[in-house]
């Protein structure tokens, strides 16, 4: 498990730059809001880490932490897809210039690389689960790559699309559209994960105090 998250962690750091160029290179809404996805990304997946390198060593702080890391996934799931939506939205009403830039085509090629590198570490994160299927932070860290990697899909594909019809008027359209379903699927990989984080506040005192036992025992 810890392997698996470092992994992903040094993955998604040049993957962040590159955005990052991309985002700076580009009108699109749509690197913009990858931008900010893959920041709170990364902030999930280093508090994933941290839980993932520590976990084995004191049971109480294990159930602890697993509920924290849980929560910030779930935070930073929903933090995404609220930011994207309200960007979507703004542009959808507000309109902007044509999309262009060189941007779109680093975030093309940025997109297919890394929705290959997402597919396998979603695969990775499958098989923990399917070792461990009751772990919240394992679930949670499956829907987080599920997510990233139907935001890679959306982009290749949306990016492709402005870059044939790049200068033209219709990309005023395409890259808000795909901004919002952007959104709308990390609402649905967002929703399970948020409504764990709240089953573990509830249950956090009963499974602290088996933990607790447990250790005393």
């Amino acid at each position: 498990m810890h392997r698996t998250t470092a992994c992903a962690l040094i993955a998604g750091l040049p993957g962040l730059v590159l955005t990052a160029l991309a985002a700076g290179s580009s009108t699109s809404l749509a690197l913009r809001t990858d931008l900010l996805l893959t920041l709170l990304d990364m902030a999930a997946l280093s508090g994933a880490w941290a839980f993932a390198r520590h976990h084995h060593r004191d049971p109480v702080a294990a159930a602890r932490a697993e509920h924290l890391v849980t929560a910030l996934v779930a935070g930073c799931m929903v933090l995404s897809m609220l930011s994207v939506m309200g960007c979507a939205v703004h542009r959808a009403w507000w309109g902007e210039p044509a999309v262009g830039g060189p941007g779109l085509v680093i975030g093309f090629g940025l997109n297919v690389v890394s929705g290959f590198v997402n597919l396998r570490l979603m695969m990775l994160w499958r098989e923990r689960v399917r070792h461990d299927p009751g772990s919240p932070f394992l679930r949670s860290q499956l829907r987080l790559f599920a997510d990233k990697l139907c935001s890679n899909i959306l982009l290749a594909g949306s990016l492709l699309l402005m870059l044939i019809l790049e200068g033209q008027s219709e990309t005023r359209l395409i890259d808000p559209a795909v901004s919002l379903v952007m959104a709308l699927a990390s609402a649905y990989w967002a929703w399970p994960v948020a409504c764990q984080a709240v089953r573990q506040g509830v249950k956090g005192k009963l499974r602290l105090k088996a933990c607790e036992s447990s250790g005393m025992a």
